[in-house]
């Protein structure tokens, strides 16, 4: 049950269903007989027709209210309003007072760590001051443990961590050049790499020369420091730019489909022998126990099974389009690679003739030196 909430000016009981603020005799008998009719304010209309004639007659019958009466009302409403202010100060000042002040004690560990590292630093100084006053002692230099030769294969991190440097120095050296033939064991030309002349930086130098095409010089690095092991530094000529190769390439970027038919020195170096062995041949059908799960059963015997929605379908093309792509790109570097062969191949036989014109030296057994590489020259783009 709620309770009654008085008149905020003369505080009367009102009943619990009233919306008003003030009681009827305080609304006053112009505002009970606005409630009879449509200008009703939003309480009164809340509230039942007969409640308001009820509540209208009975201040009408009462009658209005004398002087003396109105002036004890307005008294009392006032007392009560100062009181509730009085009250509500108390309360703010009780609730917003500060607490009392203490002082704070000073915190001397910033001082004490302060203090300390002041003093150790003045002991390094000081012995770093004797250190460069002391004279030299004449005794003998310990042995050092030889830095064993590394490829570029190998890492010095990893040979360092192992501990080999300094643990197993005493042996000879033998175990730290066998190292050095782990990238001559793959075939012939590897072994033909070690050297200055069957490098890839001088066979591209003489493809560039016999076409007539400069290659740009580059300034040379600083040179490494003594303490540290760095990357070697770049090559001092480099490739330079392929105008039509380039414009090609171009043009295939800005419209896909424009390199989607190549030209004929393109298929034939793309062209390969039992390219599916290799993993090099173009995206492979979906599996029908794969397009079982995606499709409906009658749609997974297809040949192509596609999935039925079209973002599916979206996606399933870039993925193939990128699988021909690095595959076709996977065949023609195969092709490069035979052509790189059979230059450096012909480039060492002009040298052993050259050599053998010089040393006077049979023609015969240099053609049976470049038999190897025959098979390259019956290869098809592959």
């Amino acid at each position: 049950m709620e309770r009654p909430h008085p008149c905020s000016s003369c505080e009367a009981p009102l009943e619990p269903d009233d919306g008003h603020d003030l009681c009827p005799r305080c609304l006053g008998v112009a505002h009970l007989r606005d409630a009879l009719g449509d200008d009703a304010c939003i309480n009164c209309t809340y509230m039942p027709y007969a409640v308001r004639a009820a509540r209208l007659a009975e201040v009408e019958d009462e009658g209005e209210p004398s002087s003396g009466q109105t002036r004890r009302l307005k008294r009392r409403a006032e007392a009560s309003t100062q009181s509730r202010r009085s009250s509500s100060r108390a309360e703010a000042t009780t609730d917003h007072a500060a607490p009392p002040s203490k002082k704070k004690k000073p915190d001397r560990s910033l001082t004490s760590k302060v203090d300390q590292l002041s003093a150790e630093l003045a002991q390094i100084k000081a012995l770093l001051m004797a250190q460069a006053h002391r004279p030299e002692s004449p005794l003998e230099e310990a042995p050092t443990p030889p830095m064993p030769h590394l490829d570029r294969e190998e890492d010095a991190l990893s040979l360092a961590a192992s501990a080999t440097h300094f643990c197993e120095f005493e042996e000879d050296g033998e175990s730290s050049t066998s190292r050095t033939s782990m990238g001559s064991r793959s075939s012939s030309y590897s072994s033909l790499a070690v050297t200055e002349d069957s490098s890839m930086r001088d066979i591209l130098r003489t493809a560039l020369e016999q076409l007539n095409v400069a290659a740009p010089q580059h300034a040379r690095s600083a040179p490494a420091s003594a303490f540290f092991r760095r990357r070697p530094p770049p090559t001092s000529s480099t490739v330079s730019h392929s105008e039509d190769f380039l414009r090609e390439l171009q043009a295939s970027w800005i419209d896909s489909k424009a390199g989607s038919s190549l030209s004929a020195d393109a298929q034939a170096l793309a062209a390969m022998h039992d390219a599916t062995s290799v993993g090099l041949d173009k995206m492979p059908a979906i599996e029908p126990g794969i397009a079982s799960l995606i499709v409906s059963p009658d749609e997974s015997l297809c040949q192509d099974a596609r999935c039925p929605r079209p973002q599916c379908r979206q996606t399933d093309d870039l993925l193939v389009r990128a699988y021909d792509s690095g595959a076709r790109a996977g065949r023609i570097g195969n092709s490069l690679s035979h052509l790189m062969l059979a230059l450096s191949a012909s480039r060492m036989g002009t040298m052993q003739v050259q050599e053998a014109k010089q040393t006077g030296k049979p023609e015969t057994a240099v053609t049976s030196a470049m038999r190897p590489w025959r098979p390259l020259a019956t290869c098809h783009g592959s």
